[in-house]
């Protein structure tokens, strides 16, 4: 039985290797064990709820198949609030840094961190402090000064259409899903290309990621591809 002083971490992340080495770190640290180990964020909600003694830190990749970093983060700190999570990935993109800030997370550290970095991320994470890799936290308030800028100019409704931009569905099936008419959506787009001054569902689905108001993920191949070559513009 883990003595009650101990750090209890979860650690979510679909790479297996990656999950096995950190998880057989942290169990060397001292003063921590970890009790959960998940390959998904499906995984970890199902061990969670199993789990009589829950985690005190949940180590969370962001990136992952399936069930993203972002909505895994939301729907453990619906249902399990107490528990701290700290991101973890080697994606350092503004916009990821903010989704999972604003989602809840209490830090952002980079998996090429060294071990020391890891061991006082996940304690000052313990204590209710918050934690960034160096360097992330200068993007993260980019990023926070960025989204506040730009998404000041637009309406809820235009915030939605933003939302629902990166997929596959036409302008009638995105109203249908608002409860919105077609030339409604339309209206609402072209009042958003003529405040960000853009011109095209695409870059409109950079302009959602780049801000973290979906993650890339969710793009169709066209738009992700259009956001990878232009998304650091």
């Amino acid at each position: 039985m883990a003595d009650v002083t101990q750090i209890l971490v979860a650690i979510v992340d679909d790479h297996a290797l990656v999950r096995k080495g950190i998880a057989e770190l942290i169990n060397q640290f001292g003063g921590m064990e970890v009790v959960i180990e998940a390959e998904s964020g499906y995984q970890l909600i199902e061990k969670l709820e199993k789990q009589s003694s829950k985690p005190d830190v949940c180590l969370m990749d962001v990136c992952m198949k399936g069930m993203n970093g972002f909505d895994t983060l939301i729907a453990v700190k619906k249902r399990w609030p107490d528990i701290k999570v700290l991101a973890f990935s080697y994606t350092e993109e503004e916009f990821y840094i903010l989704k999972m800030i604003t989602n809840g997370a209490k830090g952002y550290i980079s998996k090429s961190c060294s071990a020391a970095e890891l061991k006082e991320a996940l304690q000052i994470v313990n204590d209710d402090g918050v934690y960034f890799s160096e360097g992330i936290k200068g993007k993260y308030k980019a990023a926070v000064n960025t989204y506040t800028t730009s998404t000041s100019q637009l309406t809820p409704a235009e915030i939605l259409i933003l939302e629902n931009c990166c997929n596959d569905l036409t302008y009638e099936e995105i109203g249908k899903k608002l409860g919105l008419t077609t030339r409604s959506v339309e209206g609402h787009r072209d009042s958003i290309f003529r405040k960000l001054k853009i011109n095209s569902r695409q870059s409109l689905a950079l302009f959602a990621v780049k801000l973290g108001i979906v993650p890339l993920e969710t793009a169709t191949s066209d738009n992700r591809n259009f956001i990878e070559k232009n998304k650091k513009a």
